[in-house]
């Protein structure tokens, strides 16, 4: 007993505490802190997290440009022909009802990481493609199939790469911000399309989302490598 008449907690207690875990309050340490912040903002102040969705705003947008970009330039090229039109349509759409069970696959069984750095840099390759073969219209198909094709994988990887970056309580709010950016990337590179081709044309145009997807490459490659098994990063991402 100390001399203001107080129970000093014993080494025997001490260790029991230590050894046992603590027999109610502890009267050394202060209470377990509170959960971690969650919102948009505490989710963005998350490193990994915020390259992520860097990559996603940039790369999605770019990927939309460039479709725009496309069309208008297959429409130049067919007469504005609904044949034309239709066909590159399909060329977009047609790996999305073939390969979205393969991507699947894919993400599960390598690398995240590596599924969206190379996603972004082969579709940045491709952008060399339609510079090279801009008045070639079988050739443009060709290329916007394959590069459909890869793209594929990119979105079911950001999004089974998410929970191994955040919180549980953050995962809403992630989630949330990435449907959001989806969207607005859909009406921002729906908009810019015609008028970045407008302004400076079909190759300037698909020069620009080139640059746009090998940010989005660039600002990846810092992650972890994230597999499907979360305790293999667990040290990396808290």
């Amino acid at each position: 007993m100390s001399h203001s008449g107080h129970l000093d907690p014993s080494p025997i207690t001490r260790r029991l505490d230590t050894w046992a875990g603590p027999l109610g309050p502890s009267l050394e340490e202060p209470a377990q802190g509170a959960p971690p912040p969650t919102g948009f903002r505490a989710v963005l102040s998350n490193g990994s997290f915020l390259r992520l969705w860097l990559a996603q705003a940039s790369s999605q947008t770019a990927q939309n440009v460039i479709w725009w970009a496309l069309f208008i330039q297959i429409a130049k090229l067919t007469d504005g022909a609904p044949a034309g039109i239709g066909v590159i349509i399909l060329m977009v759409q047609l790996p999305t009802i073939l390969f979205a069970g393969l991507s699947g696959v894919l993400v599960d069984r390598f690398s995240k990481r590596s599924i969206l750095v190379s996603s972004n840099a082969v579709r940045a390759v491709g952008c060399v493609g339609y510079l090279l073969f801009h008045d070639h219209i079988t050739v443009l198909y060709l290329i916007t199939f394959a590069v459909s094709v890869i793209n594929q994988p990119f979105q079911p990887a950001e999004s089974a790469t998410i929970p191994l970056l955040v919180s549980e309580g953050q995962l809403l709010p992630a989630n949330a911000l990435f449907q959001i950016t989806f969207m607005s990337s859909q009406v921002l590179g729906y908009s810019l399309g015609p008028v970045l081709v407008g302004l400076m044309g079909f190759s300037p145009t698909v020069v620009f989302g080139a640059c746009c997807l090998i940010f989005a490459a660039g600002v990846l490659i810092p992650l972890p490598a994230i597999t499907r098994e979360r305790r293999k990063i667990a040290g990396i991402q808290r």
